[in-house]
């Protein structure tokens, strides 16, 4: 797949079974709806996934708390690492391309590295991160999040 032909392509990703489907559309010209590309993932699915510098790699994050570095040209990964123990709820790239952050149900978030997937950093919270965002200007992240809802119990209480 030529890079190139990546420009004003989207990703989503589609559960079937225990694997995943990774699809890249091209969304020029807006009357098309053109697949590049699909992937077969490994098992868990994968969810979230963001382009890399010059849409020459792409990494995606799983339900398994794993990140993956693929290589847009051939669809094969180029790393894997299991970095959080819970789900990866989002992931944000900074403006500059070089790094991003990912949130996750087991109450952290992590700055990686987006060429070597290396950790940079590491947020501890005392609950699930939903989201994060990283400034463009500032040295500033901010984390958003909370219990989930399903999780409060929503029962009554007899006062005595």
């Amino acid at each position: 797949m030529n890079a190139s032909r990546l420009a004003g392509c989207r990703m989503t990703t589609r559960s079937a079974c225990c694997f995943t489907h990774l699809r890249v559309y091209c969304l020029v010209p807006a009357e098309t709806s053109e697949r590049l590309f699909t992937l077969e993932g490994p098992k868990g699915r994968i969810q979230r996934a963001l382009f890399g510098p010059l849409d020459k790699t792409f990494v995606t994050g799983g339900e398994d708390g794993t990140i993956r570095l693929w290589d847009t040209e051939t669809g094969k990964v180029l790393i894997e690492q299991e970095e959080h123990k819970k789900n990866i709820t989002s992931m944000s790239i900074h403006a500059d391309g070089t790094h991003f952050i990912t949130t996750s149900v087991d109450k952290t978030a992590k700055i990686f590295c987006l060429k070597t997937l290396k950790c940079l950093k590491v947020f501890t919270t005392e609950r699930p991160v939903n989201s994060a965002s990283l400034s463009s200007i500032f040295d500033h992240v901010i984390l958003a999040g909370g219990q989930d809802a399903s999780q409060v119990s929503n029962g009554s209480r007899t006062m005595q």
